[in-house]
């Protein structure tokens, strides 16, 4: 990379080397001023002078960006996870209660198919009860 000069200047507009000089520092390529120029830049009370790597702005904010994007990206992976857990344990629940379900359906079942055998039987009872005793099977009318 090339190195810059920055420059600020302690007073808005004033002038050495031909630059009416900013409070805001301005960059310039290195090579923009001769070595007497530079001397006496750099030796100006009013102006200070620091001569430095120059920064790339837009890829320090691409990657500013970047960062950011990665780091919403990671918490909704990290949301995510969490729904996942909260629905994991719904489902759980959801498959204990129906598995309670279960068990007391099939008590129901047979407490019903018991009380269908007790009525079949108490029906037969009824029935033997019902029938006159010459029209049982195995008995001779009078």
């Amino acid at each position: 990379m090339e190195k810059v000069i920055q420059i600020t200047s302690k007073r808005d507009g004033f002038r050495r080397c031909g630059i009416a000089h900013s409070e805001a520092t301005t960059s310039y390529p290195l090579d923009r001023f001769t070595k007497d120029e530079l001397e006496r830049l750099q030796n100006e009370p009013m102006l200070i002078v620091h001569i430095t790597e120059p920064t790339n702005n837009a890829k320090n904010d691409e990657l500013a960006e970047l960062n950011a994007n990665v780091q919403a990206l990671y918490q909704d992976v990290l949301d995510g996870q969490s729904k996942n857990d909260e629905l994991t344990q719904k489902l759980a629940d959801a498959l204990r209660e129906n598995n309670d379900l279960q068990a007391q359906l099939a008590a129901g079942t047979k407490t019903l198919t018991d009380a269908e055998a007790e009525i079949a039987r108490l029906h037969a009872e009824l029935t033997a009860l019902k029938t006159p005793e010459s029209d049982k099977p195995g008995t001779k009318a009078k």
